[in-house]
């Protein structure tokens, strides 16, 4: 099975990830990032790939400064939703495993 050589990253303005129907309402920044170099079915091609979708997620979510809470929790929250989205696409069990590593450690380290 050939995989996709890219990915397409999608962030609502407002920084919500909804349904396709709310997608279609919303003005959406998009970013596509290109793994054909990366072989992913290595540790290492994960985590460079990883790496691309989580500063892709920043870039087109923003990253507003902590001081200003409620636009750093949209932004965060936006991240994560297009992460997930990005992450789900590529269809990958590595990559998939990699993501929920990286979302459980997350979500300890806000306890």
């Amino acid at each position: 099975m050939k995989l996709s050589t890219f990915v397409m990253l999608a962030a609502g303005a407002a920084g919500l990830i909804g349904s396709t129907a709310a997608l279609a309402d919303q003005d959406l920044a998009t970013q596509r990032i290109a793994y054909s170099d990366l072989n992913i079915a290595t540790d290492a091609g994960v985590e460079h790939l990883y790496a691309r979708l989580r500063k892709a997620a920043e870039q087109v979510c923003g990253t507003p400064g902590i001081k200003e809470l409620k636009a750093y929790a949209r932004a965060s929250a936006c991240s994560a939703r297009a992460l997930d989205a990005a992450v789900a696409q590529v269809n990958s069990p590595k990559l998939t495993a990699r993501h929920q590593l990286g979302s459980a450690a997350a979500r300890v380290a806000a306890l």
